[in-house]
């Protein structure tokens, strides 16, 4: 435990590197394409895909794909919450809907611009994180679950009932976004807000996962005693992680204000946080892809209820079940499993002989 704590920290010793027998062959070089590998060729093709829609999808159908995005971004902050600094969250929606609610009535009540909005909306969103998240700072595991599970109550049956933050009954009908010169007023223009945004919350995901908080979230989570051995200040980087995934929720919560144009009480129920676990659960640890593709289909799925029937209201149970059973890893071991099956038929196709070990996949980590 001790050595993986230091390699998370420092990375590892060149004498252990040296010493250390490879269990299995270094994977092959990444392929490259005109100065792209293929992982970055996947990316971009993905992102031109994610722009496509309303070029030919009809409002309604680009309304349910900017809601599947704007899930991701919550979904990526409630990630690093719980996959790389070990925290676990049963409240996310109650930073969701604060992010919202305070975006909403700064365009309304201020008539703020709504990327003034949405950044004023986030940054008071992360002040209220960080003043719930000092009292939680001496429980862990399981505890600090329930008091998670009992801020989200608790917001969701007082704090978002006051008419002042939710604007009562009625709600909070928003603005049409607008940038200087420039008024959003239809469904493609809000949905490449939408999109560009949540791109660009998952390369600031990616980054934050490369820096020294990143690695500080990871050592905690191995070991906080540890961790704390080894220097590291484990009460401020559990406030830095709660504050991180707050901020993430929020932006969420404001584009999702916009995307609607109406926020009220009843917009985000608790049982909207178990939807957020189910997402990180079957996402899976690693990799922030999976839980971004999970939280893009769980974003879509209450769109789409009507034709499920009651089965929309066991989704994410039993994806947790099926997840739990069969992939433990959630899509990043399905992922990693598809890789190795590929390896073996490229191996097998190139010399006739079947192969036991296939390329060395890191099982955790911030990639």
């Amino acid at each position: 435990m001790i050595e993986t704590i230091a390699d998370v920290v420092e990375g590892p010793s060149p004498e252990s590197s040296a010493s250390a027998e490879p269990a299995m062959p270094p994977p092959p070089p990444p392929t490259r394409h005109a100065g792209l590998t293929t992982k970055q060729w996947i990316a971009l093709a993905a992102v031109v895909l994610a722009l496509l829609p309303p070029l030919w999808m009809g409002e309604f159908g680009t309304l349910v794909l900017q809601t599947g995005a704007i899930w991701v971004t919550a979904a990526i902050g409630l990630h690093i919450l719980t996959h790389w600094a070990g925290q676990i969250s049963l409240g996310h929606v109650a930073f969701v809907a604060l992010g919202a609610f305070m975006a909403a009535n700064f365009a309304a009540e201020w008539n703020l611009p709504f990327w003034l909005a949405i950044f004023l909306a986030t940054m008071v969103t992360v002040v209220g994180s960080v003043v719930i998240g000092l009292p939680a700072l001496r429980i862990r595991g399981f505890y600090i679950a329930i008091v998670t599970l009992a801020l989200g109550f608790a917001a969701d049956r007082w704090l978002f009932r006051l008419e002042s933050v939710s604007g009562g009954s009625s709600g909070i009908k928003l603005p049409k976004a607008t940038l200087p010169g420039i008024e959003f007023g239809s469904s493609r223009a809000t949905y490449y807000i939408v999109v560009i945004t949540t791109i660009a919350m998952l390369a600031l995901a990616r980054k934050i996962g490369k820096t020294k908080a990143g690695r500080a979230f990871l050592a905690i989570r191995a070991d906080e005693e540890v961790a704390a051995a080894w220097g590291i200040n484990v009460a401020a980087y559990k406030l830095l992680a709660f504050a991180v995934a707050a901020g993430f929720a929020a932006v969420a919560g404001g584009l999702h204000a916009y995307s609607l144009g109406i926020v009220g009480p009843q917009t985000y129920p608790v049982h909207f946080s178990i939807e957020f676990v189910a997402v990180a659960v079957i996402g899976g640890p690693g990799a922030i892809w999976g839980t971004a593709a999970t939280a893009g289909v769980f974003g879509i799925i209450p769109a789409i209820q009507s034709s499920l029937g009651r089965f929309s209201a066991v989704t994410g149970a039993l994806g947790i079940l099926l997840v739990l059973i069969r992939y433990p890893g959630g899509q990043n071991q399905i992922g990693r499993e598809i890789r190795r099956r590929v390896y073996h038929l490229r191996r097998r196709r190139a010399d006739g002989v079947t192969h036991t070990a296939g390329p060395a996949v890191r099982e955790e980590g911030v990639r």
